[in-house]
Protein backbone atom coordinates (compact mmCIF):
# COMPACT_ATOMS: atom_id res chain seq x y z
CA UNK A 1 0.00 0.00 0.00
CA UNK A 2 2.79 2.22 0.67
CA UNK A 3 4.15 1.94 -2.94
CA UNK A 4 0.73 2.31 -4.38
CA UNK A 5 -0.07 5.06 -2.21
CA UNK A 6 3.22 6.92 -2.98
CA UNK A 7 3.11 6.39 -6.79
CA UNK A 8 -0.90 7.87 -6.61
CA UNK A 9 0.20 10.90 -4.88
CA UNK A 10 3.78 11.27 -7.22
CA UNK A 11 0.76 11.07 -10.39
CA UNK A 12 -1.57 13.55 -8.70
CA UNK A 13 -4.35 10.58 -8.44
CA UNK A 14 -7.72 11.38 -6.70
CA UNK A 15 -7.69 8.47 -3.77
CA UNK A 16 -11.08 8.30 -2.25
CA UNK A 17 -12.39 6.71 0.49
CA UNK A 18 -15.69 5.96 2.23
CA UNK A 19 -16.91 5.10 -1.19
CA UNK A 20 -18.66 1.97 -1.69
CA UNK A 21 -18.63 1.03 -5.61
CA UNK A 22 -21.72 -0.12 -6.98
CA UNK A 23 -21.08 -0.61 -10.64
CA UNK A 24 -18.57 0.62 -13.17
CA UNK A 25 -19.48 3.30 -15.97
CA UNK A 26 -18.38 1.84 -19.23
CA UNK A 27 -17.99 3.17 -22.65
CA UNK A 28 -17.84 0.40 -25.48
CA UNK A 29 -15.14 -2.09 -23.64
CA UNK A 30 -13.69 0.56 -21.68
CA UNK A 31 -13.99 1.33 -17.74
CA UNK A 32 -14.99 5.02 -17.88
CA UNK A 33 -15.98 5.66 -14.25
CA UNK A 34 -17.29 4.47 -11.04
CA UNK A 35 -20.67 4.98 -9.48
CA UNK A 36 -20.35 4.88 -5.88
CA UNK A 37 -22.15 5.36 -2.46
CA UNK A 38 -21.49 6.82 0.67
CA UNK A 39 -22.34 6.32 4.10
CA UNK A 40 -24.83 9.57 4.34
CA UNK A 41 -26.39 7.74 0.90
CA UNK A 42 -25.48 9.72 -1.73
CA UNK A 43 -24.33 8.40 -4.86
CA UNK A 44 -21.37 9.79 -6.86
CA UNK A 45 -20.47 9.00 -10.47
CA UNK A 46 -16.60 9.09 -10.89
CA UNK A 47 -14.76 9.39 -13.96
CA UNK A 48 -11.39 8.00 -14.68
CA UNK A 49 -9.21 9.34 -16.67
CA UNK A 50 -6.80 6.42 -17.47
CA UNK A 51 -8.17 3.13 -14.75
CA UNK A 52 -10.34 2.55 -11.88
CA UNK A 53 -7.99 0.24 -9.30
CA UNK A 54 -9.86 -1.58 -7.06
CA UNK A 55 -8.95 -2.40 -3.21
CA UNK A 56 -12.00 -4.17 -2.00
CA UNK A 57 -10.75 -6.97 -0.11
CA UNK A 58 -12.49 -10.26 -0.62
CA UNK A 59 -15.91 -12.28 -0.17
CA UNK A 60 -15.49 -13.88 3.42
CA UNK A 61 -18.88 -12.58 4.96
CA UNK A 62 -20.92 -13.45 1.92
CA UNK A 63 -22.49 -17.00 2.07
CA UNK A 64 -23.27 -17.31 -1.23
CA UNK A 65 -19.85 -16.40 -2.71
CA UNK A 66 -18.30 -18.78 -0.28
CA UNK A 67 -20.86 -21.42 -0.67
CA UNK A 68 -20.46 -21.06 -4.90
CA UNK A 69 -16.63 -20.64 -5.10
CA UNK A 70 -15.48 -22.36 -1.96
CA UNK A 71 -15.18 -26.62 -2.27
CA UNK A 72 -15.54 -27.03 1.18
CA UNK A 73 -17.95 -25.87 3.68
CA UNK A 74 -16.67 -22.55 5.46
CA UNK A 75 -17.80 -19.73 7.96
CA UNK A 76 -17.23 -16.31 7.89
CA UNK A 77 -13.66 -15.54 8.67
CA UNK A 78 -11.97 -12.79 10.97
CA UNK A 79 -11.11 -10.09 7.79
CA UNK A 80 -12.79 -6.67 7.57
CA UNK A 81 -17.08 -7.43 7.98
CA UNK A 82 -17.29 -5.25 4.61
CA UNK A 83 -15.72 -8.05 3.02
CA UNK A 84 -18.77 -8.85 0.71
CA UNK A 85 -17.57 -10.00 -2.33
CA UNK A 86 -18.48 -6.39 -3.85
CA UNK A 87 -15.61 -6.59 -6.58
CA UNK A 88 -16.57 -10.01 -7.54
CA UNK A 89 -20.31 -9.12 -8.24
CA UNK A 90 -19.13 -5.88 -10.48
CA UNK A 91 -16.36 -7.40 -12.49
CA UNK A 92 -18.73 -10.14 -13.07
CA UNK A 93 -21.27 -7.92 -14.38
CA UNK A 94 -18.93 -6.18 -17.48
CA UNK A 95 -17.77 -10.11 -17.81
CA UNK A 96 -14.00 -10.09 -16.29
CA UNK A 97 -13.30 -13.31 -16.30
CA UNK A 98 -11.88 -14.23 -12.50
CA UNK A 99 -9.52 -16.60 -12.16
CA UNK A 100 -8.49 -18.91 -8.71
CA UNK A 101 -11.48 -18.20 -6.73
CA UNK A 102 -11.89 -21.12 -5.02
CA UNK A 103 -9.02 -20.61 -3.25
CA UNK A 104 -8.57 -19.47 0.24
CA UNK A 105 -6.92 -19.30 3.92
CA UNK A 106 -8.56 -21.37 5.73
CA UNK A 107 -7.68 -23.10 9.10
CA UNK A 108 -9.38 -24.93 12.41
CA UNK A 109 -10.58 -22.82 14.77
CA UNK A 110 -12.78 -23.45 17.54
CA UNK A 111 -16.59 -24.29 17.01
CA UNK A 112 -17.33 -21.78 20.10
CA UNK A 113 -16.70 -18.58 18.27
CA UNK A 114 -18.94 -19.99 15.89
CA UNK A 115 -21.54 -20.50 17.75
CA UNK A 116 -21.40 -17.07 19.83
CA UNK A 117 -20.20 -14.65 17.26
CA UNK A 118 -19.08 -10.68 18.03
CA UNK A 119 -16.64 -8.42 16.95
CA UNK A 120 -13.46 -9.97 16.12
CA UNK A 121 -14.79 -13.14 16.79
CA UNK A 122 -15.88 -14.54 13.51
CA UNK A 123 -13.57 -17.15 11.40
CA UNK A 124 -13.44 -19.05 8.07
CA UNK A 125 -13.43 -22.35 9.39
CA UNK A 126 -13.19 -25.83 7.25
CA UNK A 127 -15.74 -28.41 8.52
Amino acid sequence: MRTLSAAAERDGVDVRTGHRVQRVITSGQRVVGVEATTADGATHRIGARKAVVFASGGFTHDDELRANFLGVPAYRGCAAATNEGDFVRIAGAVGAQLRNMNYAWMCPSPAGAIRSPGPGRHVLRVR
